[in-house]
């Protein structure tokens, strides 16, 4: 598998497991180590793809806001 197919993986993986965790218990109660531990991705890689969990939210939140935007 090439690297940036593995890369692309795991950046889907963090975010489905953000927004999930997002959905659950609100942005607030959860911390980076949860999704981490959720998608199976180690806390110290996870930084890699986001170096802080706002950029992570932006990401979660980025299809919503573009599907709203074609709304308007």
């Amino acid at each position: 598998m090439p690297m940036q197919t593995v890369k692309d993986h795991i950046k889907s993986d963090i975010l489905q497991s953000a927004a999930t965790l997002f959905l659950e218990k609100g942005y607030l109660k959860v911390p980076m180590r949860e999704i981490a531990h959720k998608s199976g991705v180690g806390l110290s890689n996870i930084y890699n793809y986001y170096p802080c969990k706002d950029d992570l939210l932006v990401d979660v939140l980025r299809p919503l806001l573009a599907a709203m935007y074609r709304m308007l």
